[in-house]
């Protein structure tokens, strides 16, 4: 089975997870032990959205029935409240239907009415103002908004047929969100760009490449950091000027999912990808300044690792992912090269997919 990075990366990462590998287990792997504080990571237990402090897990929702689902998928803490967004629903085909949600301090809150399918894509709090980011399909097709306290605000889609925001960060009170936009060609491949919204104004970023696609977004000072991948490299923006980041052999393809500045260090994670016919395999991998730092070392078609969200604090990288062994398969977060099990009280569907340290 080849697997494939769809555009929009949370929820197809997410539908892997339950339709291709239910079952699975913790990777123990070079297990540590986890000797800091104030780390806080979202995710899933056996269709549960759980929250882990320091590597250990409270659910936000109860036991799924049926075949439904929840996730955390964001974490931000604010002035010492602690915000989660995530959304659960049912996905059996005849509803399709899913609610996104967000969780201050325990105490849940519904986005969107749990008649339509909805995702939540980013979360910011400013100001004590909270922003999510998050698309909603109804009759009329699939709107993206930015819900501020839960008034939402429909995105432009500009001269693009079809638009996917991935990030969304506020700072000074402007708001900028990260994604790409499509545009179709009839019979031929349609061309992809990646794209940000400054309060509303959307910029199409430099492109080499007919499918280009913009995930995360940093924002720091005057500068704007965006990362993604144009065609199949990995890449960053800065401040519109793009950057390929560094490839090592054997592998030709990558990609970077999220993108952290500190102390004017760029640090950018994701995958590296091997590809040739019917033999295929990627490794999780993060970039510091565009220096290759591989934290999983498979050599098999049958495992794959990659990153989707990092915090870096202090110098210490933090980073979360999926990570795929048939036979003993897991979600770990990594500190710097250093992998961390997480406790699942005995769960077996087990995602990652946001990090934040206090």
């Amino acid at each position: 089975m080849k697997l494939r990075y769809s555009l929009n990366k949370v929820p197809y990462m997410i539908a892997l997870c339950f339709i291709f590998f239910a079952g699975c287990k913790k990777d123990d792997s070079n297990p540590s032990t986890n000797t800091l504080s104030g780390v806080y990571v979202a995710g899933s237990i056996d269709g549960r959205a759980v929250v882990w402090k320091d590597g250990v897990p409270t659910f936000l929702t109860s036991a799924p029935t049926g075949i439904k689902t929840a996730y955390a998928l964001k974490v931000v803490i604010y002035k010492d409240d602690v915000y989660f967004l995530g959304y659960d629903g049912d996905i059996a085909a005849a509803a399709r239907v899913s609610t996104i949600k967000l969780w201050k301090n325990g105490v849940v809150t519904n986005i969107t009415s749990g008649f339509t399918l909805a995702y939540g894509h980013g979360l910011e709090v400013y100001n004590n103002d909270v922003y999510i980011l998050g698309s909603e399909d109804s009759g009329n097709g699939r709107v993206n908004k930015i819900w501020v306290n839960g008034a939402p605000t429909i995105l432009p889609i500009d001269t693009f047929d079809y638009i996917a925001p991935n990030d969304i960060k506020v700072i000074n009170g402007d708001v900028y969100v990260s994604g790409f936009g499509t545009k179709y060609n009839g019979g031929l491949p349609p061309t992809n760009r990646a794209i940000f919204w400054k309060n509303g104004t959307l910029n199409i970023l430099t492109s080499t490449t007919q499918n280009c696609i913009g995930s995360d977004i940093f924002v720091t000072g005057n500068d704007i950091y965006i990362t993604g991948y144009d065609n199949s490299r990995a890449v960053y923006w800065k401040n519109g000027v793009m950057t390929s980041l560094a490839l090592q052999s054997p592998y030709s393809l990558s990609r970077s999912n999220t993108i952290f500045v500190e102390n004017n260090n760029i640090y950018t994670a994701g995958d590296l990808y091997f590809s040739a016919p019917q033999y295929e395999y990627r490794n999780a991998v993060y970039w510091k300044n565009n220096n290759i730092n591989l934290l999983t070392n498979y050599n098999s078609h049958i495992n794959y690792g990659v990153i989707v969200d990092m915090f870096v604090k202090n110098d210490i990288i933090y980073s979360v992912g999926y990570f795929y062994m048939p036979t003993n398969s897991g979600y770990l977060y990594f500190q710097n090269n250093v992998p961390f099990t997480l406790s699942t009280g005995g769960g077996q569907n087990v995602g990652t997919w946001g990090i934040f340290v206090q």
